[in-house]
C-alpha cells in the first residue's frame, strides 16, 4: 500500500509538472481519478487501522476490502488510459 500512496504521489506531481511547462490542460477524469485512488486508499487505510494489529477480516469487512481493491484498480486503469495513451 506504501507503493501505491508513493505512486499517486509521483502522479500528482506529473500533472502539475506538465500543466506548468506546457500550459496544456490534463485530461479532467484523470485530475478526477488521481482524487478518487486517493480517497478510496484513505479508506483502505482506515480499514488497516481498525483491524490492527493482526489484520484479521470478517466476511463484511473483506467484502468491502475486495470492493475497494477493485474501485482502486479501476481508478488506476483510468489514469494509465488517460496519462499513458
Amino acid at each position: 500500500m506504501v507503493c501505491s500512496v508513493k505512486v499517486i504521489g509521483i502522479i500528482i506531481y506529473l500533472i502539475a509538472e506538465y500543466q506548468y511547462q506546457y500550459g496544456d490542460a490534463v485530461s479532467r477524469r484523470a485530475v478526477d481519478a488521481v482524487f478518487q485512488a486517493l480517497f478510496i486508499l484513505t479508506e483502505i487505510r482506515a480499514v488497516l487501522r481498525e483491524t490492527a494489529p493482526h489484520h484479521d477480516l470478517d466476511p463484511d469487512t473483506r467484502r468491502r476490502m475486495q470492493q475497494l481493491c477493485d474501485d482502486l484498480e479501476h481508478e488506476v486503469s483510468s489514469i494509465r488510459k488517460e496519462l499513458l495513451p
